[in-house]
């Protein structure tokens, strides 16, 4: 094959956002990864007016990042997969029944064979939905081991034996997947994957040589291309006319490309949504935190009266006055000042930090309110407003719908999976049954004291009631420490078993009061005999 030049490699889909993708994912993580990365600190924190560039590059550094949007993935993610992720294989009858021996197995572990990190198909899932709720898309590589020379398998079971037939699952980054094209239906016709290496080959090496490949793939088959160039020579990259490598190419028996592409709908993309308000608490907290340090560090100032600092031989009646003096005496720590000097502090008014506070508090409430909002796009009851910070019962039916409408997602895109895995297998397709990822528990700290205050009306086992008191008090603290929590958890057991002791007693009075009055009840009251009538007196 004739040579191909690095220009055609180097363009990219007009859909294509690495840079966006950068952004979000510093975001996400916060840290090193967003305040080590300059790009993205001058998008999210701007310079401000006349501001010179030493003074934006030391408030950089000095940027307060707390990663609100981290927290909030991780917690849809952790409720999604609160209900574990089943697959199985349906019954006519609706009943689901256990995936074969080797299918289990794969569910069990879907990482690359020979890698020492293992990854089961639901972490793998788990990795999915938290790129899609970052970046919007995600990719899941398909592949099968590579068919080394001497291996002819001549049946199935041959393949099966030498492990060819065994899948295994790449999650593939989307700043990775540069160029592409689609069919009219969506679906990919090929693609283009770009990584970079920067080898250090010796200790007496150095890392200025970078390789990069782009792997194509196709319906049909595959190809790896490389370029290796001088990072010292060629800081800005390869040269257009540079010729490239064909380091590989084969076939495939998928019918398709075997990346499968993963989306989720713009209304649950969620930091994207949040990416604004982010970026808006970064500044916020940043300014805060700049005028915090300013205030609680003032510069001391000295104002002599009538000092002559430009005269070199004053007065020596002048002197005598205590005036065109350029300096203080000093005494040890002590400054001998004149009669009229004064010393003081120099720095910059309190007065904004109230104002800050309060719009930093606005900027998280601003986060929490764009979850609202998605979730109400979802379904309109299941969130109103929220109108104070008290609203935490608001946050958890947020999640719930949220965390719904995305197992959904994560349900879809697992069958997709399989589809593609079955394909490259040349299996028939199987009836699957994937569930999971869809009973949300909603518990709020409201909901929680209402349902304890329902079970005082109930005789309960004190096991039981501590149980239910230790989970209302998690819910209602939930960065208790465990000392605290076990002093919690030893009175509640204390205050249980003495309040089981009452509610024993009670009811054995209350017995022996109802067994008194229904025997009282039961017993047969005589009647008195009727009075005789008077009798006749006789004459």
């Amino acid at each position: 094959m004739a040579a191909l030049q690095y220009r055609l490699f180097k363009s990219e889909h007009p859909d294509y956002d690495g840079p966006h993708f950068e952004g979000l994912e510093a975001l996400k993580a916060g840290g090193k990864k967003l305040t080590g990365n300059p790009r993205v600190m001058r998008e999210c924190l701007r310079t401000n007016l006349v501001e010179e560039p030493d003074v934006w590059k030391e408030r950089s550094a000095r940027a307060v990042v707390n990663p609100y949007g981290g927290e909030i993935i991780e917690q849809l993610c952790a409720s999604v997969f609160g209900d574990p992720l089943t697959i199985g294989l349906c019954n006519e009858d609706g009943s689901a029944d256990d995936p074969e021996p080797e299918w289990a197995e794969f569910f069990e572990d879907v990482s690359r064979p020979g890698t020492a990190k293992r990854q089961t198909f639901a972490q793998h899932m788990r990795a999915v939905l938290d790129r899609l709720l970052i970046d919007g898309v995600a990719y899941t590589l398909v592949d099968f081991p590579r068919r080394e020379q001497g291996m002819e398998p001549v049946t199935l079971a041959h393949e099966d034996e030498l492990g060819l037939r065994r899948p295994f699952l790449l999650e593939i980054d989307p700043r990775a997947v540069t160029e592409w094209e689609d069919d009219d239906t969506g679906e990919l016709l090929w693609c283009m994957v770009k990584s970079t290496s920067q080898r250090r080959k010796a200790l007496d090496g150095d890392r200025r040589m970078v390789t990069l490949s782009f792997r194509v793939l196709t319906r049909d088959a595959w190809q790896v291309w490389t370029i290796t160039y001088d990072s010292k020579l060629h800081p800005e990259g390869p040269r257009d006319e540079d010729p490239m490598t064909l380091a590989g190419q084969g076939s495939h028996t998928f019918g398709r490309v075997p990346l499968v592409r993963h989306k989720v709908p713009s209304g649950l993309w969620a930091m994207d949504r949040m990416k604004s308000p982010l970026c808006n608490l970064l500044r916020g907290q940043s300014g805060y935190s700049w005028i915090r340090d300013k205030t609680n560090c003032p510069t001391p100032f000295l104002k002599l009266q009538n000092a002559k600092v430009n005269e070199e031989s004053p007065d020596p009646a002048v002197e005598a006055q205590g005036v065109g003096r350029t300096t203080p005496q000093r005494v040890g720590e002590l400054a001998v000042l004149g009669e009229r000097d004064e010393l003081g502090w120099s720095a910059p008014p309190s007065e904004p930090l109230s104002e800050a506070r309060e719009g930093n508090r606005e900027a998280v409430s601003e986060l929490y309110r764009v979850m609202d909002a998605m979730a109400q796009a979802i379904d309109p009851s299941a969130s109103s407003n929220k109108q104070s910070g008290e609203s935490k019962a608001m946050d958890a039916t947020t999640k719930a719908v949220l965390a719904k409408a995305l197992g959904e997602v994560v349900r879809e895109e697992t069958l997709t999976v399989l589809r593609v895995i079955e394909m490259g297998r040349g299996d028939e397709p199987a009836d699957w049954d994937v569930s999971g990822c869809d009973e949300v528990e909603v518990e709020t700290p409201g909901a929680v004291v209402a349902d304890l205050g329902a079970l005082e009306l109930v005789t309960l086992p004190p096991a039981f009631r501590v149980d239910e008191i230790m989970r209302a008090y998690r819910i209602r603290h939930p960065h208790a420490t465990e000392a605290r929590v076990e002093e919690v958890r030893k009175q509640a057991e204390e205050g249980a078993a003495v309040d089981h002791e009452a509610m024993q007693a009670e009811q054995a009075a209350s017995t022996a009061i109802a067994g008194e009055t229904e025997k009282q009840a039961g017993e047969i009251v005589k009647p008195k005999p009727a009075a005789k009538p008077p009798g006749k007196v006789r004459p």
